[in-house]
């Protein structure tokens, strides 16, 4: 079993998250490389989401990336920020689990994510052999899943929905996040307090 880490899944404390840092666990287990495969971390400055994203990284037993950015830097220089925190720990591919929201605009920005993603790899994998990997690879697996995948995946993965950042939090936007996800996850049996 490898203690190096394969794998960062890049966590903002909601279910895409949890559900892809589920799945890169179980991955690693079913490659008999469950020791230390997947690190995770998070940017997300908002203090509830990371404290989530903390605990989800927990109830998994992964390890912790700690990577700084500033605030004022967008998704593009943030995924730059991750992708180098994660070169140069040695880990060669990020799982970032956008995902787009439904409407009419859902290709352009799913093929928007998924380019931004491209590029961010491509750029990073120049510096990558100076740093000792071949190359590094940015995945975006929930990005084209609609709400009823995501929740059939979360049930499928059995995740602990008491992990995101919107379970039990009194907020408005953590209102809406659970009545958002409420129809969809407990129409395969997971219930949302």
């Amino acid at each position: 079993m490898s203690s190096v880490p394969t794998c960062l899944v890049l966590l903002d404390g909601d279910l895409e998250g949890l559900v892809s840092l589920a799945c890169a666990a179980e991955a690693g287990v079913v490659a008999g490389d469950a020791s230390g495969s997947v690190v995770a971390a998070c940017v997300d400055a908002d203090p509830i989401r990371h404290d989530a994203a903390l605990r989800q990284a927990s109830a998994h037993d992964t390890a912790w990336l700690d990577v700084t950015v500033s605030a004022k830097r967008g998704t593009s220089g943030k995924l730059i920020a991750v992708g180098e925190a994660s070169a140069a720990a040695g880990i060669p591919k990020i799982v970032w689990p956008v995902r787009v929201s439904p409407g009419r605009w859902r290709v352009r920005e799913a093929a928007t994510a998924m380019d931004r993603a491209l590029l961010v790899e491509r750029l990073i994998s120049l510096d990558a052999s100076e740093l000792g990997l071949a190359e590094m690879r940015i995945e975006t697996p929930m990005v084209d899943l609609d709400d009823e995948q995501l929740a059939e995946l979360a049930a499928d993965m059995a995740v602990s929905l008491d992990l995101c950042w919107w379970w039990g939090d009194a907020s408005q936007a953590a209102t809406a996040a659970r009545e958002h996800w409420r129809g969809a996850l407990g129409r395969f049996g997971l219930s949302v307090a």
